[in-house]
């Protein structure tokens, strides 16, 4: 049996790396590689997921060779953003409050913010990517709650309710590995 969470966690990445990539052609490419991702493993969201995260981190470290630690920072705090300030404020709405999950969050992934925030102006780029990460928690959590066969408020309360498990569940270095090692690694 798929553990929920992991559904959630593991659809949590790809729009954060397709910021990353050039604004021309991002959206369509991470479009197409989700769609390459979801045929290769029709049945399996996990898998599928999992398949698209890694082809979207390998983009993302080759498109920005240059400086692959700061695109790592950035993909990280994208990824931040939509767990601590996007998922909550969707779920604010629903009169469920996620403090619980935020909190475990941050504390599961304190190495990788402290490798961030000392690369790149985390405040601004927070405040930057809030729209596209308000986008992507909004569909994520609605694919979830499908998932789990309830609505938002449900999806909402699942996180809540399980907010330790969900968030050792979002630990960055689990979900892209490669991008962790590239901020955190020497």
């Amino acid at each position: 049996m798929i553990r929920p969470y992991k559904i959630l966690i593991a659809t949590a990445i790809t729009f954060l790396v397709g910021a990353c990539a050039r604004a021309d052609d991002s959206s369509a490419e991470v479009d197409r590689i989700k769609a390459e991702a979801l045929a290769a493993y029709p049945t399996d969201p996990v898998a599928a997921s999992k398949a698209a995260n890694a082809a979207l981190e390998r983009r993302a470290l080759q498109a920005h060779s240059t400086n692959p630690k700061e695109v790592a920072a950035l993909v990280f705090l994208g990824y931040y953003t939509k767990n601590v300030y996007e998922i909550p404020k969707v779920c604010v709405e629903q009169d469920i409050d996620l403090k619980d999950f935020v909190n475990a969050f941050l504390e599961t992934n304190r190495a990788p913010f402290e490798a961030a925030a000392k690369l790149v102006d985390s405040k601004a780029f927070i405040e930057r990517a809030k729209p596209s990460a308000n986008t992507n928690a909004r569909a994520e959590l609605t694919r979830f709650a499908a998932v789990q066969r309830t609505n938002l408020k449900g999806a909402c309360s699942f996180i809540q309710e399980n907010a330790v498990g969900m968030a050792s569940g979002a630990k960055f270095a689990n979900i892209l590995p490669k991008i962790y090692e590239q901020l955190v690694g020497q």
